[in-house]
């Protein structure tokens, strides 16, 4: 028993005997990742998208100082009332084209107009090809603007087609 004593008295006289904190250790490695969370709930359905309606193609040929000219301008009108337009200038050594995306308020949206960049005269500056649509009446046209070429201002009839 007395060594039991003496044990006690022992840790007794530790424990009553307690310096100052050492310093701060080093920090500990990271933790393992914990377990993914659950799900959210499904968000609202959103508005649809707009959905192709009508298409119109619209066609006519000439002639210019490079050959033969054909023209294609494609409009296709969507149900929120946007419109994309696609406007060819074929030659015999290329086929240039454009597009355009219109919202219903825009200009440009009501005859599907667009623009092509090509030299088709053969003078040294480019040209610009305007083509725009009269959808009610399935016709259209084709206008060029290069100002000091003799095919400034000439225009070309387009037959159009609604599929």
């Amino acid at each position: 028993m007395s060594k039991s004593i003496a044990a006690i008295v022992l840790t007794a006289v530790i424990m009553g005997c307690q310096g100052p904190a050492g310093p701060v250790g080093p920090q500990g490695p990271t933790g393992p990742q914990g377990p993914t969370g659950a799900q959210g709930p499904t968000g609202a359905t959103g508005p649809a998208g707009a959905a192709p309606k009508t298409n119109y193609v619209c066609e006519g040929s000439t002639s210019s100082a490079r050959g033969n000219l054909t023209f294609s301008h494609s409009v296709y009108e969507m149900t929120d009332g946007s419109m994309t337009a696609t406007c060819t200038v074929i030659t015999a050594a290329q086929e240039i084209t454009s597009f355009v995306v219109y919202r219903p308020t825009q200009t440009g949206a009501a005859d599907g107009s667009c623009f092509v960049v090509a030299d088709t005269d053969g003078t040294s500056n480019y040209g610009v090809w305007n083509m725009r649509a009269n959808l009610a009446a399935l016709t259209g046209v084709a206008s060029y603007r290069n100002e000091g070429s003799t095919d400034h201002g000439r225009t070309v009839s387009l037959t159009c087609v609604k599929y």
